[in-house]
């Protein structure tokens, strides 16, 4: 099932083009994999077989060494034509795994050497390392739409493989219109532009989407404006780490130039660590912030925990997309944190009056997440049924606090 087509721009190369206008949230690639990874369990066996020296523990190997070992047991199988054939029209970059796979090819027991040639394991290795997509169980799997869909900072879909046949979705996070490029986020999109684009130097390409190469706000380097404390951020894209010569408020428009302020700001961005000189001037929504929330929200209260996902959300919503699956995300861990505490989890004093508005805000924060689920992943989804569910179990009286032991 495909909604796109392949065509070829100067620009992008060969790319995936919405043939018909679609609905943020509709399927536009549903395919089965070209290849999927052995079992985690079945690893060491086929390595042993393959391979004159023995890995340490296979299972620790990257998904992608792992995609190709998979592979690599069907060539010498006798599948080689088969297998390249399938393979054909992807595109890697061989001269960045060289090293990598000199190394496996010389460990090939020599019963397997004659059966492929090292430039023919270099090419099979290239295109699996710059095409594959980790499972749902953390396996790697091949597509041939899927591959061609192109990255962008700002995403127009969502990728998400899924089920015991690893099918490859991808829908739509935007409306497209007949012809818009359909776009994927090989990398987290909440970094500044220096930052996305050093992690995309690990797929061998510089990204030239308006975020990177356009005129927009540096929006994730985000500091306090001096006058309302607002974020204040680059007017364009900040090339390198505290490259900006001004800042302009998001809302009250104040431009900040003064230079002595300016260096202040490049300080605290530039800081390695979030200390107490540097803090201070950067806004809750400056990148270093957001991924350390993002990164610790396990370890905080409910109550607290209800604060940093609002303040999340509202950061990572000023990309331009809320349907997005970060947000389903948010709204998941949200309902989670009301719902602890409609059961009077770290406040046993809570009122019942409190409780029940906990009880009815988290079954709304069910609802939502379930609903972004459903566009992202499909209604379907074992995450936006997971939601139902427990938006359907809030149904009625808020529960009774438990008994204390004392």
């Amino acid at each position: 099932m495909h909604h796109v087509n392949v065509v070829e721009r100067p620009s992008l190369g060969r790319c995936l083009e919405a043939s018909m206008k679609v609905s943020a949230g509709e399927i536009l690639v549903l395919e089965a994999p070209l290849f999927v990874s052995a079992p985690v369990d079945d690893m060491g066996r086929l390595a042993e077989q393959l391979f004159k020296t023995a890995f340490a523990k296979p299972s620790d190997l990257p998904l992608v060494t792992q995609l190709f070992i998979s592979i690599l047991a069907e060539i010498v199988k006798g599948h080689k034509a088969s297998v390249l054939s399938r393979l054909s029209q992807l595109r890697g970059h061989p001269e960045q795994w060289r090293q990598t796979v000199g190394q496996l090819h010389e460990s090939l027991r020599e019963e397997h050497v004659s059966k492929v040639e090292h430039d023919e394991l270099l090419d099979l290795y290239s295109k699996l390392a710059a095409n594959a997509h980790e499972t749902d169980d953390k396996r790697a799997a091949i597509y041939s739409m899927g591959s061609l869909a192109e990255h962008s900072c700002r995403p127009s879909a969502f990728k998400h493989v899924h089920g015991d046949a690893h099918e490859l979705m991808i829908r739509a996070l935007t409306d497209l219109e007949m012809g818009d490029v359909v776009s994927l986020a090989y990398i987290p999109e909440y970094y500044p532009t220096w930052h996305r684009q050093e992690l995309l130097r690990s797929f061998n390409f510089q990204c030239h989407c308006p975020r990177c190469a356009g005129e927009e706000a540096e929006v994730a380097c985000a500091f306090v404006c001096p006058d309302c404390a607002s974020p204040c951020c680059p007017p364009r894209p900040c090339l390198s780490r505290g490259d900006f010569e001004a800042l302009v408020c998001e809302e009250c428009g104040c431009r900040v130039e003064d230079a002595e302020q300016l260096q202040a700001f490049r300080d605290a961005e530039l800081c390695e660590r979030l200390c107490e000189s540097c803090t201070p001037h950067l806004h809750p929504y400056h990148f270093k912030i957001f991924q350390m929330y993002l990164g610790n929200l396990q370890m905080v209260s409910p109550e607290q925990r209800l604060d940093i996902l609002e303040q999340l959300e509202d950061a990572h919503g000023r990309l331009g997309n809320r349907v997005h699956p970060l947000h389903a995300k948010f709204e998941e861990l949200a309902a989670r944190s009301l719902q602890a505490l409609s059961l009077g989890t770290g406040n046993a004093e809570a009122s019942a009056e409190a409780r029940a508005e906990a009880v009815s805000a988290a079954r709304a924060s069910w609802e939502r997440a379930a609903a972004l689920y459903a566009l992202t992943h499909g209604e379907e989804a074992e995450q936006s049924r997971h939601c139902q569910q427990q938006a359907a179990m809030l149904d009625g009286p808020a529960p009774a606090l438990p008994e204390s032991s004392e």
